[in-house]
């Protein structure tokens, strides 16, 4: 390294903090003078600008006192100190909304309120009226619908909206029709069963008592506590009986030869889990009832909702018709002989009326 010696004794001392590093005289300098190397504060000093120069008018500052204006970025609102405030990147494309049904039409506003009032209740003078039109009269209101409703695009939007309306009202009917469906054809088993076990004898050893695990695991517990109760007696311990084994599951079909039952098992009610209903079930489920009797399972009237559906595929007929048959001729003669003896009835009331008066000798 041949040029150390010579940086080292390039090394000048300079005000506070600067200092300059010499460099050996080139060849073709014959001044001799040393060049010098500034540093960046060194540099930032000379190129300062030397009196009569223009410089750049700094912007005055708030005034001494005055709080400083807030940041005009929002992010900085609820930002904690020490925390860098990110840009918001703008949208790149907002997607229009799609056009309604009114606005492909050419409809104004007004004209759309007066079609969807008028699909209420099919009054065109109350639809003109509701939709804010302004008339003279009730029967300026009735002409001025009646026009407004032969519009090409007026027509076109209402056909459109009736068409909308009764494809609704056939979903309505058809999930109707099919909640009745599942109503009146349910089946009950899946909401609550009656069923019919085994017994404790039907599987056990000799056909005797048969436990569960954890009941022979207590019947155990209690031979124990015997036992100890009689040694203390000074007795004899009982010697453990099983009985009928372990293994009793009530799951099983009641056995035909069971000397205790004798097939017919035992009876338990059993409730379903409503949670994994079928949709029939669904349709069937009313709900539970806790009474002083125990729970009662709630279900929808399966008789009216099978007469519901017998009605709306008019499988029967229920109103009443009665048919009269007679012959023109033979009412009217009727009629006259009626009519005549009405007439011989009034003369004898008539005549007993005078006879009356005559024995009363009234004039």
């Amino acid at each position: 390294m041949p040029e150390w010696p010579h940086l080292a004794r390039g090394l000048s001392r300079q005000p506070m903090g600067e200092f300059s590093m010499g460099t050996r005289k080139s060849a073709g300098d014959e001044s001799g003078a040393v060049e010098v190397a500034k540093t960046p504060r060194a540099a930032k000093k000379a190129t300062a600008p030397t009196a009569g120069a223009k410089t750049a008018k700094k912007k005055p500052g708030a005034p001494k006192g005055e709080p400083k204006p807030k940041s005009r970025n929002p992010l900085r609102k609820n930002m904690k100190r020490g925390e860098k405030a990110t840009q918001v990147k703008p949208i790149a494309e907002i997607v229009p909304a799609p056009p309604t049904l009114a606005e492909e039409l050419g409809l104004t506003t007004q004209e759309a309120v007066f079609v969807d009032c008028y699909l209420v209740h099919f009054n065109g003078r109350r639809a003109y009226q509701e939709a804010g039109y302004q008339s003279k009269s009730d029967g300026a209101s009735s002409s001025a619908a009646s026009h407004l409703l032969r519009r090409p695009n007026v027509a076109e939007y209402l056909r459109r909206r009736s068409r909308d309306m009764i494809e609704r009202v056939e979903d309505e009917q058809n999930k109707l029709i099919t909640v009745l469906t599942y109503t009146a054809y349910a089946d009950h088993n899946e909401l609550i069963e009656n069923r019919i076990d085994c017994c404790r004898f039907c599987y056990g050893e000799n056909h005797l008592y048969q436990f569960t695990p954890n009941e022979f695991e207590r019947y155990k517990e209690r031979h124990a506590e015997e036992c100890a109760a009689a040694v203390v007696l000074g007795n004899d311990p009982p010697v453990l009986d099983p009985k009928g084994g372990i293994g009793f599951n009530p799951n099983l079909e009641p056995f035909e030869d069971c000397p205790e039952c004798f097939g017919r098992g035992r009876e338990a009610i059993v409730l379903k889990d409503t949670r994994y209903l079928s949709p029939a079930a669904q349709a069937l489920y009313a709900g539970v009832k806790t009474t002083k009797d125990g729970i009662e399972v709630l279900t929808n009237n399966q008789g009216k909702a099978r007469e519901t559906l017998a009605k709306i595929h008019k499988l029967y007929d229920d109103s009443t018709k009665v048919n009269v048959s007679f012959d023109p001729q033979e009412l009217e003669t009727r009629f006259g002989e009626g009519m005549k003896n009405a007439r011989a009835r009034s003369q004898e009331m008539l005549e007993d009326r005078r006879k009356a008066r005559e024995e009363r000798g009234d004039s």
